[in-house]
């Protein structure tokens, strides 16, 4: 009965003796037809000591005006999320980029939809390529901005440049090889590679 089994539930989390909070992610992965009256027995129906934070890529199963109306829900979307071109700005200086011109920032804005983590990602790229010439940000922007799409590509190009960086080719190469297994000894890493130098490289590699 799964009636009576999220009943139950409820109750256990509404008694709670203190306030907690409750995160519930990928509402929208979940097909089940006793989400919705879950989750609405859940928010209208427990005690003030349980707070909810419930999120989803899609539309919450719940009625959101009612939530809002009767136990003062908040509804956080993609545009409370995203910086503004003041929040571009001061993340890209205090990562020591001088500040930019109006009109590249929102470039920026544009290209990386003010996700955080996308701007940090561009920061990164302005980094690598100027070699932390701050002077020289500007001017990169533009084809920075041209090569960045947020794709896998440009994630790869990045731990490329910035992780890889200092490790010689054959090292390199090694690691390419190593990469296809998920799990490896020292030994397959040899036997894979026909490297004598695996055991030394790993423990180089575990160092740094």
């Amino acid at each position: 009965d799964q009636a009576a089994a999220f009943e139950a539930m409820v109750r256990r989390l509404s008694g709670l003796s203190k306030t907690d909070i409750l995160f519930i992610d990928n509402l929208g992965e979940c097909r089940d037809p006793e989400l919705r009256p879950f989750l609405d027995r859940l928010v209208f129906g427990n005690s003030e000591g349980l707070r909810l934070v419930l999120s989803s890529t899609s539309e919450v199963p719940l009625d959101l005006s009612r939530a809002k109306l009767e136990v003062g829900a908040l509804e956080i979307g993609a545009r409370h999320l995203s910086l503004d071109r003041d929040g571009v700005s001061a993340l890209l200086e205090r990562a020591g980029v001088t500040p930019l011109r109006d009109a590249d920032l929102d470039r920026i804005i544009v290209r990386t939809e003010g996700w955080a983590a996308a701007v940090r990602l561009v920061q990164v790229l302005l980094a690598s390529e100027g070699e932390g010439v701050a002077g020289d940000a500007r001017s990169l922007v533009g084809a920075t901005l041209d090569s960045f799409g947020g794709d896998q590509g440009d994630m790869a190009r990045v731990l490329t440049q910035r992780v890889l960086r200092g490790f010689g080719p054959d090292l390199m190469q090694f690691m390419v090889e190593l990469s296809l297994v998920r799990e490896f000894s020292v030994e397959l890493a040899m036997h894979m590679t026909g490297r004598q130098q695996a055991r030394e490289w790993l423990d180089r590699l575990v160092s740094q």
